[in-house]
């Protein structure tokens, strides 16, 4: 950002095509950075375009020349641009934009000039007094800035606004302005990670506000016959430089997170230098450090086998329930250390309960490091080929087709080469009379879209949720006769806003989520009953969005039932068991159901066993294959 503005004045001073250019390049650099640069580029070419219109005017320079200057700047970061970062920057315009749009169109002036102000306040206090909204950039309770520079910031802004004719004097208020005018004022965003690019002006007035007083303190001292100017003024530099160092070493918070990652890295990087592989479990959506810090485990691990970026198949993140199965998949490699994230606050006893099965089934592997976070675990080669318990590949179902009630059903599984002595087949049926619809898969339109992440506990693949000033998402549903039905909404609200969600169906119109529901949890709302008529109905969710910053509902399944005695609970409660055979002793992989079925939709599995030997990822006997689905004409 410095560079890209100091080889411009450096173009205006010395008029070097070449420096035109270079400005160009440099801030086509900044825009691959990212959004928070763009205001440089708009302060640049404003401040260009009215020196030009000045020169031209006052017939220092012709319209030739300026066009020449302008287009050597303006063409990389056209080219940039159009062929990289446009589409990135009208998503985040969306995001942003849409925020802006919405207040415009939903306040009065006078709760907009309210609003602003209040943001503008906001970047006075970050500037003069404390930082309001903390985050990763700085975490202090002082200003954004160096609390002894700030007179001297003060008086640089008064000599620079006094001198304003001077040689680009004009350009710093610009350049200052146009920063907290987008980012914290307009949009609302007085992060120390947005207002970082207002330090430079803010510097530029702290150096001239200590010029001034520079300058001052040798008129005052010549007037008194006293050589004290320099010995003073270096004492007040020195003051600024101590708090400096004062903030940096004990007013600065450390978080955890920090500290944490820091801790990851150095144990990754000892253990790559002396392990063939490095497995990191995690508990998906709970925002784990071995998670969400891929790129740290990237680096170390590459480092430490001097691969650089072509380490990844010398680790891997997994998740939790996986642990057991990878163990036992790479039981022919010369061992590997586990990382276990011992402090995560989520889901502590699942976490510990995965350890404990770990340690049961494999009970040579060493606790070869403890530190703070993290405990690793070495499994040597032994450890790995002679666990008590293990859990391979788990069976994988074939599909019965073509089936009629009346019939024997056939079921088959491929063991994947596992030996099994046992095993125990389950079978459920679909109750009738429940429309069923993951949302998910029938509202993703109109704005709205799938998602399997932030969260656990969703049933089918994941939930829906909404874009900023999305529209109405609608799905067609087939009642199957006429009658009273019961409709039932499955939905996670994260917090109290001014927004508000909305299902219809035949006609009717209701909220759920409402202001004052449950927060931060699953949560079923029976919306209503409704007299239903036979064939295709249309069902849609909607949403209104107001001043507040948005934070989508999570929307999961969406029942629809003649049974008005229903109640769900996750996808159990759509399935009733039809069969379980108990467990069977045979080595066979394939069982046949004589006991005839009523027709309709089922799904079965099959759980394979080995005397003790066979675990799951819980610790329960056996291993179990996925559900496969079957309907019985």
């Amino acid at each position: 950002m410095i560079a890209s503005l100091a080889v411009l004045f450096l173009a205006l001073r010395d008029r070097k095509l070449w420096q035109f250019q270079f400005a160009g390049f440099l801030l086509c650099l900044g825009m691959l950075t990212y959004e928070t640069f763009y205001p440089n580029i708009v302060a640049a070419f404003l401040y260009l375009i009215g020196y030009a219109i000045f020169e031209i005017r006052n017939k220092r320079a012709s319209i030739i020349s300026w066009i020449t200057n302008l287009a050597l700047v303006v063409w990389p970061v056209i080219v940039i641009y159009f062929g990289s970062t446009r589409e990135y920057m009208a998503e985040r315009q969306g995001h942003h934009m849409g925020w802006l749009a919405a207040s415009f169109n939903t306040q009065d002036l006078l709760n907009l000039i309210t609003l602003f102000w209040g943001n503008f306040v906001n970047v006075l206090e970050v500037t003069f007094s404390r930082v309001v909204w903390v985050d990763s950039l700085i975490n202090w309770s002082g200003p954004l800035v160096n609390p002894l520079l700030l007179p001297f910031i003060v008086i640089g802004m008064i000599y620079n606004l006094w001198n304003i004719r001077r040689a680009h004097f004009a350009f710093i208020p610009l350049w200052y302005a146009i920063h907290i005018l987008t980012g914290p004022i307009l949009l609302g965003s007085p992060w120390p990670r947005v207002m970082y690019l207002a330090i430079p002006p803010l510097m530029i007035w702290g150096a001239l506000g200590l010029w001034v007083t520079l300058a001052s303190l040798r008129a005052f001292f010549e007037n008194q016959k006293i050589s004290a100017a320099a010995p003073v003024f270096g004492l007040l530099i020195a003051s600024i430089l101590v708090k400096d160092y004062v903030i940096f070493r004990t007013e600065l918070t450390d978080p955890e997170e920090r500290q944490k990652r820091r801790e990851l890295a150095d144990l990754t990087l000892d253990s790559a230098k002396g392990t063939p592989l490095l497995l990191f479990p995690y508990m998906p959506n709970q925002e784990d450090s071995v998670f969400v810090e891929s790129h740290v485990l990237l680096y170390a691990v590459g480092g430490a086998k001097q691969l650089g970026l072509d380490a990844a198949e010398h680790y891997q993140q997994l998740e939790m329930n996986s642990l057991l199965s990878a163990l036992w998949l790479n039981k022919d490699i010369g061992g590997l250390d586990v990382v276990y994230d011992k402090t995560a606050p989520n889901l502590a006893e699942e976490r510990e309960q995965a350890i404990r099965v770990i340690l049961r089934c494999y009970p040579q592997a060493e606790l070869s490091r403890q530190a703070v976070y993290f405990d690793i675990y070495h499994f040597s080669p032994q450890a790995l080929q002679s666990p008590a318990c293990y859990s391979p590949p788990a069976p994988v179902t074939t599909t019965p087709k073509d089936l009629v009630s009346s019939t024997p059903i056939n079921f088959s599984w491929n063991p994947n080469d596992t030996v099994s002595t046992s095993f125990a087949l389950t079978l459920d049926r679909k109750r009738d009379n429940i429309i069923w619809i993951e949302a998910e898969d029938a509202f993703s339109r109109s704005g709205w879209y799938p998602n399997g992440g932030y969260i656990n506990g969703f049933s089918g693949s994941g939930f829906v949720l909404d874009n900023w000033d999305s529209g109405e998402t609608t799905y067609s549903i087939n009642v199957p006769k006429s009658g009273q039905y019961q409709l039932w909404v499955r939905y996670y609200k994260r917090r109290n806003n001014d927004q508000h969600n909305f299902i219809s169906i035949n006609g009717q119109t209701n909220e759920f989520a409402e202001t004052g529901s449950p927060i931060e949890e699953w949560t079923w709302k029976s919306i209503g009953t409704y007299e239903l008529v036979s064939g295709e109905l249309a069902l849609s969710l909607s949403r209104t969005y107001g001043a507040d910053e948005q934070y989508s509902v999570f929307i999961d399944p969406v029942v629809v039932t003649s049974d008005l005695s229903f109640t769900p609970d996750l996808e159990d409660s759509l399935w009733e068991p039809a069969y379980y055979s108990g467990e069977i002793g045979t080595q066979d992989s394939q069982f046949r159901l004589d006991e005839s079925m009523p027709p309709g939709e089922y799904l079965w599995k099959v759980r394979i066993f080995d005397g003790d030997s066979l675990i799951d990822s819980s610790g329960s006997r056996g291993i179990e294959s996925d559900k496969a689905q079957f309907t019985l004409q």
